[in-house]
């Protein structure tokens, strides 16, 4: 059976959205240091690190209640309202 639609999620954090916006745009390697119970790596399958995220193509390794999952993902970045869009290319969320 597959699921077809689409999720958004809201996370309420104590930091500012532009720094915020920053680590996941700029430095998403750094995310598993940054937070490393829930994400415990990002590996960069397409594209470089050093074009800001846009168009490239990362697979991330994260826990969620101490099961370990996989998301592929190819992000888009409104830079003007600090939104990230990740597209799920594949993953244990379908």
């Amino acid at each position: 059976m597959s699921l077809a639609g689409k999720l958004v999620s809201e996370i309420e954090i104590n930091v500012a959205a532009e720094k915020y916006y920053k680590v996941f745009k700029d430095q998403p390697f750094n995310v598993p240091n940054i937070s490393p119970k829930l994400v415990q790596q990002v590996e960069l399958d397409e594209g470089d690190w050093d074009n800001r995220g846009h168009g490239s193509v990362k697979t991330w390794k994260y826990t969620v209640d101490g099961k370990p999952e996989v998301f592929k993902e190819q992000a888009e970045f409104d830079d003007e309202k600090f939104t990230i869009i990740m597209n799920g290319l594949q993953g244990d969320v379908f």
